[in-house]
């Protein structure tokens, strides 16, 4: 995949981020570890900021989620690190969360979530989130195949966005931004650097397939 290192209208000019990094977590552990080292709050700008580049990025206009985005000018961003995928969003009640799905098996993953803005997460947090008295975790829902991970959280079926959801960073980056919100600071992070398309298995159900009309 090609970086797209043209993507770099903040990168040039005036000071670092305070979040600025070069983290390249694998799994959720890891990963809420490296958050609760940034200086709180800890929004999805200082996320972005704070992670390696290039970033590997896929984005959804998909509404077929517990984190939808809010039409293509304000969709679902997913940043892949390895086997460890976070997921934020532009607008809308979805973009209080930082989601993270870490690969299990080739047709799961371990699934957990926090809100934003972070302020020493522990290690625990995340799958405590997302824990649920009836279904086990809310995430059961969606996701079927669910099953305890051997060290802690759940695991349960991946899900893709439909292909006709899909942004290409070329696009991302002409999006009009309502500049002053999240989700432009948001958007201004994750394009102050280098990108490549990321991709997920083809192999993995979208919703559609999973619920055939």
């Amino acid at each position: 995949m090609r970086a797209l290192s043209w993507l770099l209208p903040l990168a040039a000019c005036g000071e670092p981020h305070p979040c600025a990094g070069a983290a390249a977590p694998t799994d959720i552990e890891s990963a809420v570890a490296h958050f609760a080292d940034l200086p709180a709050p800890v929004d999805a700008a200082c996320v972005v900021h704070s992670l390696a580049r290039p970033l590997s990025v896929v984005a959804s206009a998909s509404v077929s989620s517990a984190q939808p985005a809010v039409g293509s000018e304000q969709p679902r961003i997913f940043i892949q690190s390895g086997p460890l995928t976070l997921a934020l969003a532009t607008a809308g009640d979805g973009a209080e969360l930082l989601e993270f799905g870490e690969v299990y098996d080739d047709q799961r993953t371990r699934k957990a979530e926090l809100v934003l803005p972070l302020s020493a997460p522990s290690v625990d947090d995340p799958f405590e989130r997302v824990a649920h008295d009836t279904y086990g975790t809310t995430c059961a829902v969606c996701h079927d195949l669910q099953e305890d991970h051997p060290v802690r959280g759940t695991v349960s079926r991946a899900i893709r966005p439909e292909s006709t959801t899909l942004l290409s960073i070329s696009e991302l980056a002409d999006l009009p931004r309502d500049c002053g919100s999240v989700g432009c600071e948001l958007m201004d992070a994750l394009l102050s650097g280098p990108l490549v398309e990321g991709a997920f298995p083809d192999h993995w159900l979208t919703i559609r397939a999973l619920n055939p009309q």
